[in-house]
């Protein structure tokens, strides 16, 4: 048991980095949407930004992020560029995908929505960990430069093992502050007479949680999965739950967008 804590301690505090540092995510375009909705001036830019990203070039990157930058979760230049560095050394094989779903000149500023998804591994402890994660965010761009970044969905699948439990989240993406909905998460392997351990948290987004993620109370399960009624209060949240047994370990993260 000593051990399935530290592995999933480890977990944890790998997601919440993925997560966090993911945030950055003008990474690989679709050539043809992106011809289609943008003009050619952003289209270099974002392939500069790409062959950075790519290169682990952190010095370049600096050029395309203001010293303003912001976000609503916290993160400011230093903050983002420091922890996309420490994202880059715990995950060096990451894969992008996106696409470009919109975009629209306000005067000077261009908004653009994108929806990416991100696949990465790592090997910890003898185990390979991958990590499958999707997000759709809004970028804020001026004179070139990236000011300010706004998480609209986020979710994010950790697997370990060779057989890990599957599991389906059933969460509303967004809420309003004070609402009270089901967050339940169900397995839908059978049980059998197997050993499954299971617990679930939630987390306010913002810089601390990164850094000091909050432990995860796991208690063996005797049903296919764990359901609870929870009130969100203010800003955005992160409603996470981990699954282990002897096979195979999966813990899921979503935001839950407070409006």
């Amino acid at each position: 048991m000593i051990k399935k804590k530290k592995k999933l301690k480890t977990i944890l505090n790998f997601s919440l980095l993925f997560i966090f540092s993911f945030y950055f995510s003008l990474q690989r375009l679709n050539p043809v949407t992106a011809q289609n909705n943008l003009n050619t001036e952003i289209i270099e830019l974002i392939t500069r930004i790409d062959s950075a990203s790519n290169n682990r070039d952190i010095d370049t990157l600096r050029e395309y992020i203001s010293p303003q930058f912001s976000s609503e979760d916290g993160l400011n230049n230093e903050s983002f560029l420091s922890t996309l560095e420490q994202l880059w050394t715990n995950y060096p094989n990451l894969r992008y995908s996106t696409t470009i779903n919109s975009s629209e000149q306000n005067q000077q500023r261009l908004m653009v929505n994108t929806t990416t998804t991100i696949e990465g591994s790592r090997q910890e402890n003898g185990e390979t960990v991958n990590m499958v994660s999707e997000i759709t965010a809004r970028q804020t761009f001026e004179n070139q430069q990236l000011i300010a970044q706004e998480i609209l969905t986020e979710k994010t699948r950790v697997t370990t093992g060779e057989n890990p439990p599957q599991i389906t989240f059933r969460l509303p993406q967004t809420a309003r502050a004070g609402q009270v909905f089901d967050f339940d998460a169900i397995v839908e392997d059978p049980i059998g007479n197997s050993l499954i351990l299971g617990g679930v948290k939630e987390e306010a987004v913002n810089p601390s949680s990164l850094a000091n993620p909050q432990p995860m109370e796991l208690d063996a399960l005797s049903a296919g999965g764990i359901f609870k009624r929870v009130t969100i209060s203010e800003g955005d949240h992160w409603y996470s739950a981990v699954f282990i047994r002897d096979d195979g370990t999966t813990m899921i993260t979503q935001r839950v967008r407070v409006e």
